[in-house]
């Protein structure tokens, strides 16, 4: 994000300050997200939630690699970042739901685990492909993956669970 920033800022625009409000934000909007989208999940179903987040994520990703001035990307960053809240948060409802009973822990523990592997190996790849392809890479792809992953959810995420 830095380097995308310092392509798409005026010279005078402090990077780093810019950068830090950027993701600041974004996970403001997440934590925000997680609540207002988990309790309404509950109420419309969390697969419809999953859905539409990924979709969002898919768009709002796909839409930062357009901008050319760095306050465009802070309305994107409100987006991805409420779409993420609520996808994690639907994501553990549904784990909650779909899972056996008795199994809770190990099944949090896993999607702990896979929530950590991603935070990890996330930057590591958005990195490679900004090398490899250019700064707007990253955002493109992880549009992609979003956009899979809703589509995923439809096919694969049942529409009513047994709880």
């Amino acid at each position: 994000m830095p380097l995308f920033v310092q392509t798409i800022a005026p010279a005078s625009v402090r990077v780093a300050s810019v950068t830090g409000l950027i993701i600041g934000v974004g996970v403001a909007a997440g934590a925000v997200g997680a609540v207002v989208l988990g309790r309404l999940g509950d109420r419309a179903g969390h697969r419809t939630i999953l859905v539409v987040c990924a979709i969002t994520s898919a768009v709002c990703y796909a839409c930062q690699s357009l901008v050319r001035d760095p306050r465009w990307l802070l309305p994107f960053a409100v987006g991805t970042g409420m779409a993420m809240g609520g996808i994690l948060a639907s994501v553990s409802a549904l784990l909650a739901r779909l899972g056996a009973e008795g199994q809770e822990g190990v099944i949090y523990g896993v999607e702990l685990s896979v929530v950590s592997i991603v935070s990890a190996v996330g930057p590591i790849m958005g990195s490679a492909l900004a090398v490899w392809l250019g700064l707007t890479a990253p955002f493109l792809f992880a549009g992609g993956m979003f956009a899979l992953a809703g589509a995923a959810c439809v096919g694969l995420v049942p529409r009513r669970s047994r709880r």
